[in-house]
């Protein structure tokens, strides 16, 4: 009789079976996994998108306040310097190219628009032009004057002409800026009307056996790497200018809104050249401190523009870029203004953000001639 196997003769499955440290998932258990991670997050991912637009819409609206402060800060420069060194009783209008100018701020009012302001100013030439010496008893008065050597020449050392001279100097041909003042007076002078418009291109500064060991700044006798400029002026000046006076080429900027392209922008003018200094800007508005109190327009209050004290503008700054999420339906006429009339700014019913910045600043606008 054949035997029976016995235990240990037994062969064991080959079914792999769970021990310790072996662990595994069913589909169904996948699949009710997937489906409470999809609910989780159907709920989770719309708080996430807002509180991402939100955060978006902070930096925008940051990003907006901190350009509008930067224009009012660049506008606020440019205005502070207004009447520098312009008289109220000139013998005759200054004349800037096509404009006379009686005083020193030009005032354009609009209520049911944008104001523009023209202000008169000393600007300093680049390089800066410093006073070598004053010649009073000459006809007409002479002033020399210091300019850097290469200013005189083109990048390839060729010599510049005439014009182009004057234009390197702070001075335009064709008596467009045919005004100059000095850094130690409150007055304008205009250039002897010769052959030359007043401006005579000498030699190279020739160096002297004793040069003085400390000269004043910016002299000629700073350095020999200067010529000599003579400028002719049709009266003498009222006071003398010592030696390393700077001296300053006249302007007339304005600022103004101009629309181009789409675009509302906020330019410094002057006879030559448009600079924009924001190309989104909504509204200017300006109001002038005349004998106490804030008037839109000085002449129209009985007073003359050389009264103004101070200046303060409205500036309404626009965002750079839309937000689809909100609809601006602001009038920010009252904010621009307490003659500025109703929904002259606004609403404009578009995607833009908007801000109303608002300065003040004190000028010089001296009186005397």
């Amino acid at each position: 009789m054949p035997s029976i196997p016995s235990s240990s003769n037994r062969v064991e499955s080959s079914r792999p079976c769970r021990g310790t440290g072996q662990s595994g998932f069913s589909l169904v258990e996948v699949l009710i996994t997937l489906g409470v991670m999809a609910i989780l997050a159907a709920f989770m991912f719309p708080s996430f998108w807002n509180f991402q637009r939100q955060g978006l819409a902070e930096i925008s609206k940051n990003d907006l306040l901190d350009r509008a402060e930067r224009i009012k800060s660049f506008v606020a420069d440019e205005i502070k310097m207004a009447g520098y060194m312009v008289g109220r009783n000139f013998s005759t209008p200054l004349t800037i190219g096509a404009n006379t100018y009686q005083t020193s701020i030009a005032v354009s009012n609009s209520d049911n628009g944008d104001d523009q302001i023209t202000i008169i100013k000393g600007e300093s030439a680049f390089p800066p032009l410093f006073v070598n010496n004053y010649n009073s008893g000459s006809v007409p008065p002479t002033v020399e004057i210091c300019a850097a050597n290469t200013a005189f020449e083109n990048p390839d050392g060729s010599p510049l002409s005439h014009d182009d001279i004057r234009g390197r100097i702070g001075l335009r041909a064709g008596t467009v800026y045919d005004l100059v003042s000095f850094g130690n007076q409150k007055r304008v002078y205009r250039l002897y009307d010769d052959a030359n418009e007043g401006v005579n291109i000498g030699g190279t500064f020739a160096a002297k056996s004793n040069p003085d060991p400390t000269p004043p700044a910016g002299t000629c006798e700073e350095t020999y790497d200067t010529r000599l400029v003579t400028l002719s002026l049709q009266e003498t000046l009222r006071d003398d200018v010592p030696q390393g006076t700077e001296v300053f080429p006249v302007r007339a900027r304005q600022i103004s809104i101009v629309a181009s392209g789409g675009e509302n922008q906020l330019r410094l003018s002057d006879q030559n050249q448009n600079e924009i200094i924001d190309r989104q800007v909504d509204g200017l508005q300006f109001q002038y401190l005349v004998d106490g109190n804030w008037v839109d327009d000085p002449v129209a209050a009985g007073a003359g523009t050389e009264d103004i004290r101070a200046v303060r503008f409205y500036l309404l700054v626009r965002s750079l870029a839309v937000d689809k999420d909100r609809t601006d339906t602001t009038d920010y006429s009252p904010q621009m203004g307490p003659n500025v009339a109703a929904n002259t700014y606004g609403p404009y019913n578009d995607n833009f953000r908007r801000v109303v910045v608002v300065g003040e600043v004190e000028v010089k606008n001296y009186v005397t001639k």
